[in-house]
């Protein structure tokens, strides 16, 4: 499936007019009159549908949810971290990390992250699962 990854990739380089019958090809109709930042995201997801199968029922809704949070300016990577504000502070070895839970993610030595296991893999030096490392594997947390 390499040859669709780089078909994809490739619709960025493509000049409108290439763009517009790449459309016609993978849609069987006319290119709306649109520019190039609206047509290459709806090729690529169309190109990749043909090739991989449609996405899910449950995969959409789940979509729908992720991107109307988005637009809200809500986090949307877990729900299940603690209120906005609250400081995370685990201990390793002789160093103490500290991660902010902010409305749209967490910050780690002043870096975004939008999941606690990406702090927990930069920390770990590997992908590590967060909630474990903070303590907070099958807690509720509100």
């Amino acid at each position: 499936m390499e040859e669709i990854e780089k078909k994809v990739k490739n619709l960025g380089e493509k000049p409108l007019v290439e763009l517009r019958k790449i459309w016609k090809k993978v849609f069987e109709e006319e290119a709306p009159q649109h520019s190039r930042k609206y047509l290459i995201p709806r090729l690529a997801y169309r190109i990749q549908e043909k090739a991989y199968g449609e996405m899910s029922r449950k995969g959409a809704k789940r979509l729908e949810y992720l991107a109307d949070r988005l637009e809200k300016g809500k986090r949307i990577s877990s729900d299940k971290l603690p209120a906005a504000g609250t400081e995370l502070i685990v201990e390793r070895g002789e160093e103490v990390h500290v991660v902010m839970v902010v409305d749209t993610g967490l910050i780690y030595r002043g870096e975004f992250y939008t999941s606690l296991s990406a702090v927990a893999g930069k920390i770990m030096g590997m992908s590590y699962n967060g909630p474990l490392l903070f303590g907070m594997r099958g807690k509720k947390v509100s």
